[in-house]
């Protein structure tokens, strides 16, 4: 039945980023992810893949790595958890490209907080 074939997806041209996460004021954040609606890093090996630089800026950066999650999804993993009483702030600048050459049209960024340390009794 030709009435049955599936419609072809529309071609994607615009590189978005489709998550940061943490946001805002968080109690605790364990890790940071990045994610985009396209391919970033070819499918390769893990060492070709860690000289591939990393496409977002996050100030401060604490000890930690920078790795993928598949070819769309970006993770920073500090060596223990974000420090507290510290805003963050994560950017992925206009022109950054993904693996088809499609670019971010402009600038990504959020921020996100660690609580201040309190006494307790």
């Amino acid at each position: 039945m030709a009435g049955d074939a599936p419609k072809p997806l529309p071609a994607v041209t615009e590189l978005q980023v489709t998550g940061i996460a943490p946001k805002g004021e968080t109690e605790m954040a364990p890790h940071l992810t990045v994610s985009f609606n396209q391919p970033m890093i070819p499918i390769s090996s893990l060492s070709q893949i860690d000289k591939i630089p990393v496409p977002v800026q996050l100030d401060p950066t604490p000890a930690g790595k920078w790795r993928w999650l598949g070819t769309q999804t970006l993770m920073f993993v500090p060596d223990k958890r974000f420090p507290m009483a510290t805003r963050y702030k994560v950017t992925i600048p206009a022109g950054t490209k993904a693996v088809g050459g499609q670019a971010l049209a402009k600038e990504a960024a959020q921020e996100f907080s660690t609580p201040p340390l309190h006494m307790t009794t």
